[in-house]
């Protein structure tokens, strides 16, 4: 496809549709400028929107305003950081796709897609926030669509607009213009096949408007206006509504009036009677509905009667899925529901004045969404491709819209084939991430504003580094990597402990596109060589420390050193010698990167056997990185100390990742921060607002109670902690010793590291889920609250699998099976009873024969699922059964029968399904 200047396609000859809305002489276009030779006015024409609501009668001033206009950008880009710290959100926005409005115009779908001609244009009359251009543009695929903002306002305005959907990257059929429909427009005479006008009708004054849609448009082209207001009702209970009000008798005796000897017709339908509908309806005038929002159509007289059917889903593989934002779901359990504290409480606004929005929700919000469903709905939210959904859960594109069929119809879900622009703005709406794709380029590209006014880095030497010096090293570490013959996909392997330089080169890395690989510094030689073979390593960064052997062990691989915070005098090598002379280098671009590539490779801890390579993609680190800042309550401008190794998942996400996503300071670990007391003491120098840890840091400092105060920190706000039990008397010990928040999360490396959070009231001690699926599962169906089972997690956060063939944790249909046992409970909360593979012992130390147990009860029919564990509080052995016909008194018999004395349990629970 061709392009005119850089305004539209020239194969639709769109720009012969545009007119001097004063004389009507046809528009001559620049690539800047659109002109009327007989008025001579200009108007501004920036990265091709048609900025109407800007004219001059000098085409020097409009291409100054033009430039002003593109200049402006970084403004744009600050208001948008502003809103994510303060999580200001646009109901109307993010609820756009599933609005009444908007599903009620599915019903007339497939009439107008049999109506339309293709390469007629059409045009769209208030595109406040870009779904309706960008859906008619889907709907239409073959047809030219105008979509119509109003100026330099609401939440896009200019700006917006030209970030989120720049002409390169929106529909390649759609074109924005700025003009103001309370005016004449910019159009020639018969130019449009299609007019739809959302909240139009009822906004604009008739005069005008009804006149120009009656001009610009071809003889019987239809004219859509969903949502007017109605005075044939109020809401109830009652809310003022805004605009135009008439009763639809009224509108109907005027649309009458100016379709009479045209060959049209008018038709005014209640909005209710449209959405939600199920069935085929035919087109019936219902002026005199008892509803109080109405659904304007003009159309060819032909049509009374028609027959008006809802389309199915798409199945096309680059439709995307959008999740209703109203809906909340609670992943350990299935339910449903409308909480009206989320989005800063806009839920509440908004069912408020769409209670037949939040009727139709009522057959989700009444029965248990299946786990493939709450699967699908955790990768929409972001949202996602319907093929890349698909290839996560292992299943084909028709299944997957198989399996969202009953979510579309509850209106829980929305599939729409937009483009990857108007997804990553529909997304933004929801979720206020600033950056557009989902890379880590895209991350980087917003960092200046962010650290417009904070250090990105603070080193153990006191030194501090803005966003400007970091980039400058990282720049130069890319062109390091380029020089030394490495490309997207290649692997960096990482030994050393936390450096400031170590930030520097893994954010080099995924910049390139390469994938790190942390390793423990901790490795022997022999493991240090497996681990380059087995990854195919290119390269290898590593602190003074490992030199000697990496400088032995490395093969024909180029390294690069850190250098210590005191480097000696004498060293034959210092990082900055490597990447000095690179500094003065242009940048260079971004490979093509996706979410599905692998950003990192980090070894588990071998808690479930021996250390396993586990893949993950930008997707997920980025994913994950971002509910971790959501559970540490991550502020721009906070200092974070993070103290795992930067080999393990937390120690790589929490600096190299949440970091950056909320605008906080990365402050590297002293090496002298070994004790409890020296970690208090850097806290204290480096002011640091959040800290994360584990458990064992927590026990030693509740141990020193009576030697700390709490003015010693007054910064720290929150300690989160990992990797094992959180002692509760601990953890209470220490919020009162230094009245912070403490934060424990859960999550396997397999998983993306935080998929469940403790938050205070919660009962279970994992917490709640957290940006995932989380669930309590026997033979892979979801159980209820009280009963045991495996904990899976599901989502974006999860890996994309192990490096070759190592048999790790169950990976399957999406699902990383983590071999833990736990319990849901009806709070939506998840308890852990340990691992299914641990040894168990009774409270007197007894080891239990479980794996010979387990084994002798699989050979009973009547059993579906068994599974032992010990329970916290109590510490009693308890063998949980699962069964139709399970008889307590005749099992414990058989079981000493066949195991001994030594195979009973402290307690057997029998999970009867009959009940």
């Amino acid at each position: 496809m061709t392009w005119y200047g850089s305004l539209v396609p020239d194969d639709f000859a769109i720009h012969a549709v545009f007119a001097c809305s004063t004389c009507r002489t046809s528009l001559h276009f620049d690539s800047d400028l659109a002109s009327c030779g007989r008025c001579g006015v200009s108007i501004p024409v920036v990265d091709g929107f048609v900025i109407w609501t800007e004219r001059f009668i000098s085409a020097n001033e409009a291409r100054r305003r033009g430039n002003e206009i593109r200049a402006g950008r970084d403004r744009y880009r600050s208001l948008l950081e502003r809103k994510h710290d303060r999580r200001i959100y646009e109901p109307y926005a993010w609820f756009r796709p599933f609005n009444e409005s908007t599903r009620a115009l599915e019903m007339f779908r497939n009439l107008l897609t049999d109506t339309v001609e293709a390469g007629v244009p059409i045009l769209d009359t208030w595109c406040r926030t870009g779904w309706t251009g960008e859906m008619l543009a889907s709907w239409f695929p073959e047809n030219p669509v105008i979509s119509l903002w109003e100026g330099d306002r609401d939440h896009l305005g200019y700006q917006g607009f030209m970030h989120w959907l720049p002409a390169a990257r929106r529909a390649p059929n759609l074109t924005v213009v700025f003009a103001n429909a309370n005016e004449p427009l910019p159009f020639a005479d018969d130019s449009f096949g299609l007019v739809h006008g959302l909240d139009t009708l009822h906004r604009y004054d008739t005069s005008p408007l009804m006149g120009e849609c009656l001009r610009i448009t071809s003889a019987t082209a239809p004219i859509i206006f969903p949502h007017i207001h109605l005075t044939n009702s109020e809401p109830d209970p009652f809310f003022e509504r805004g605009c135009t009000q008439l009763h639809g008798s009224v509108w109907g005796e005027y649309l009458d009036h100016i379709c009479q000897g045209t060959g049209r017709s008018a038709w005014v339908l209640a909005e209710q009677d449209l959405y939600p509908a199920t069935e085929s309806r035919p087109l019936i005038d219902s002026r005199n509905t008892p509803h109080y929002n109405g659904f304007v159509v003009i159309g060819p007289s032909s049509w009374g009667g028609v027959r008006l059917n809802k389309p199915d889903p798409t199945t096309e593989p680059d439709a995307f899925l959008f999740a209703n934002p109203l809906v909340t779901v609670e992943a350990a359990t299935g339910r449903a529901w409308v909480d009206p504290a989320a989005l800063s409480g806009t839920v509440e606004h908004m069912v408020n004045r769409h209670p037949v929005a939040l009727a139709a929700l009522e057959p989700a919000t009444s029965r248990r969404l299946t786990s493939t469903e709450c699967q699908i709905l955790s990768h929409a939210e972001t949202p996602a491709r319907l093929s890349d959904i698909a290839a996560r859960l292992d299943i084909s594109n028709d299944a997957l819209v198989a399996a969202s069929r009953q979510l579309v119809a509850d209106n829980v879900l929305q599939i729409e084939k937009v483009s990857q622009a108007m997804a990553e703005l529909q997304g933004h709406y929801r979720s206020l991430k600033p950056q557009r794709r989902n890379t880590f380029g895209a991350l980087w590209e917003s960092l200046p504003i962010r650290y417009a006014s904070t250090e990105v880095l603070h080193g153990s030497d006191g030194s501090l580094f803005g966003f400007d010096d970091v980039d400058t090293l990282v720049q130069a570490v890319r062109h390091w990597f380029t020089d030394h013959g490495l490309a997207k996909g290649d692997r960096v392997a990482f030994l050393a402990t936390g450096h400031l330089e170590y930030c520097i080169s893994v954010w080099a890395a995924w910049l390139s596109g390469l994938v790190a690989v942390p390793l423990s510094a901790d490795l022997s030689d022999e493991h240090v060589v497996e681990a380059f073979d087995q990854l195919a390593v290119k390269a290898v960064a590593c602190d003074r420390a490992n030199t000697r052997r990496v400088h032995n062990l490395r093969g024909d691989r180029p390294y690069i050193v850190f250098d210590p915070t005191d480097v000696p005098e004498n060293s034959d090598r210092y990082f900055i010698d490597e990447v000095g002379p690179l500094i003065e280098q242009a940048p260079l671009p971004e490979p093509d990167i996706t979410g599905s590539d692998d950003a990192a490779i980090i070894y588990t801890s071998g808690s479930s056997g021996a250390p396993k390579a586990v893949r993950l993609s930008v997707g997920s680190l980025l994913h994950t990185g971002a509910v971790m800042g959501d559970v540490l309550g991550l502020r721009n401008g906070d200092r974070l100390l993070s103290l795992a190794p930067v080999h393990t998942m937390s120690g790589l996400r929490n600096p190299f990742v949440t970091a950056l996503s909320r605008g906080a300071t990365t402050v590297i670990a002293p090496e002298s921060a070994a004790s409890a007391l020296s970690i208090v003491d850097a806290c204290y120098t480096y002011g640091i607002n959040v800290l994360t840890t584990g458990p064992v840091f927590l026990d030693r400092i509740a141990s020193l109670v009576e030697r700390l105060k709490r003015q010693l920190l007054p910064e720290l706000r929150t300690i989160a902690t990992t990797a094992d039990r959180l002692d509760p008397e601990s953890s209470i010990a220490v919020q009162e010793i230094l009245d912070v928040q403490i934060v424990d999360y859960y999550g396997l490396t397999e998983t993306g590291g935080v998929v469940l959070a403790a938050v205070k009231g919660c009962e279970g001690d994992l917490g709640i889920p957290a940006g995932a699926v989380v669930e309590v599962h026997q033979n892979d169906t979801r159980v209820d609250p009280g009963t045991v089972g495996e904990i899976r997690v599901s989502g974006p956060s999860v890996m994309s699998g192990y490096l070759g063939d190592a048999a790790g944790v169950r990976f399957e249909a999406g699902w990383v099976y983590t071999g833990d046992h736990g319990v849901s409970h009806e709070d939506g909360s998840i308890s852990l009873l340990g691992r299914m593979s641990d040894q168990l012992k009774r409270s007197n130390g007894e080891i239990y024969p479980h794996e010979r147990v387990l084994a002798a009860l699989e050979s009973r029919e009547d059993i579906e699922y068994a599974t032992v564990f010990v329970e916290p509080q109590s510490r009693q052995l308890v063998l949980q059964l699962t069964g139709s016909t399970v008889d307590r008194a005749e099992i414990r018999m058989w079981l000493e029968q066949q195991c001994g004395t030594e195979g009973m349990p402290d307690r057997l629970s029998i999970n009867d399904k009959k009940s």
